[in-house]
């Protein structure tokens, strides 16, 4: 799928014992947010499965080898917090168990600063040299990545190896390249030779030297990493210490982007062609000028914050929560539902 960013950072993060109360309000949050969702018997997972919504709720879902669930961009434009309910996970494949993540399009690399900075000054008087070109801008720093949402797992049984779960912060983009340095100003051509009727009163001057090109501007700064979301998984308090080691969880935060490449160097100046002799007294023309020196590349920009990494969290469910998430049955609200549309529109 070319709108999934490649996973490259892996962080172990231990995972955290949440309190009774703590998976209460976390019990209540699933019901205000997902209401009572339809329970699906049997949700087989094989290939990549792209989620619209912000839960799923399943008696029983089943990942074939290398198989997928991410969470839609379109999803996360109006939730951050998504939801796994299933009395069963099971991954067919311990070596190719499958993955939960969410979905999140590249990040746009930073665009050159444009233009070209001021150039030198060219030769004023005869003779004069050019002058050195100004140094470039700084790059446009680079885009962040976005912050990982958070996904809570209500689970009650896992009897193999558990999905990875991927919810790593977006790594940030490159750093824009820096401005093109100034070109340096060309030399102003030599003095002419001058002469009286009996002697050379003044012989032919040289041209004057180019300027030196400016030095590029630094390469923008990379873009900052995106925060590492929250996983919190909830299950029967036996069954906690093996999900520590079935489930694989990522939340690290995303590395911050490169820095962008420096400026390219102004052009040298060129050097002012000699002074003409004035025969047949002054004999010569001058000299030629010498062209300046091409600027140097600007240095590279520094490489963007990597983003915070998030948390794991770990709670145990009572039986009675247990019926609150497992057991609810959707068909007496929806009557109600149904009853009280048709009371308010009774011409129906």
């Amino acid at each position: 799928m070319d709108s999934i960013i490649s996973i490259k950072k892996r962080v172990i993060i231990l995972a955290k014992q949440l309190s009774e109360l703590d998976v209460s309000l976390k019990i209540n949050e699933y019901l205000n947010d997902a209401g009572t969702p339809f329970k699906i018997k049997e949700l087989i997972v094989d290939g990549e499965q792209v989620i619209n919504g912000w839960y799923i709720r399943a008696e029983k879902i089943i990942f074939k080898p290398g198989s997928s669930i991410w969470f839609s961009e379109a999803a996360q434009q109006n939730r951050t917090n998504f939801y796994i309910v299933a009395n069963e996970i099971i991954c067919e494949d311990d070596n190719s168990p499958g993955l939960i993540s969410w979905q999140h399009t590249g990040v746009v690399n930073q665009e050159p600063t444009s233009g070209q900075a001021a150039s030198g000054h060219h030769g004023g008087s005869d003779g004069e040299s050019g002058g050195v070109g100004q140094e470039g801008s700084k790059g446009n720093k680079g885009y962040n990545g976005k912050n990982a949402p958070n996904l809570t797992i209500f689970v009650l049984n896992m009897p193999s190896s558990g999905p990875e779960v991927n919810f790593k912060g977006q790594d940030g983009g490159n750093g824009g390249k820096g401005q093109k340095g100034g070109d340096g100003g060309n030399g102003r051509k030599g003095r002419p030779a001058s002469q009286s009727a009996v002697t050379c009163l003044r012989g032919a001057g040289n041209g004057g030297n180019g300027g030196n090109g400016g030095t590029g501007g630094p390469g923008g700064d990379g873009g900052d990493g995106g925060n590492g979301g929250i996983v919190t998984v909830i299950s029967k308090g036996d069954l906690l210490p093996s999900l520590e080691q079935k489930l694989r969880v990522i939340v690290s935060g995303g590395l911050g982007g490169p820095g962008g490449d420096g400026g390219d160097g102004g052009n040298p100046g060129l050097g002012g062609p000699g002074g003409e002799a004035a025969l047949p007294l002054c004999a010569g023309n001058g000299s030629s000028g010498s062209s300046g020196i091409g600027g140097e590349s600007g240095p590279a920009g520094e490489t963007g914050r990597a983003g915070v990494d998030g948390d794991v969290f770990h709670g145990p469910i009572t039986e009675e929560n247990i019926i609150n998430i497992f057991n609810i049955d959707p068909i007496p609200l929806i009557r109600n539902l149904v009853r009280s549309i048709r009371n308010n529109n009774p011409e129906q």
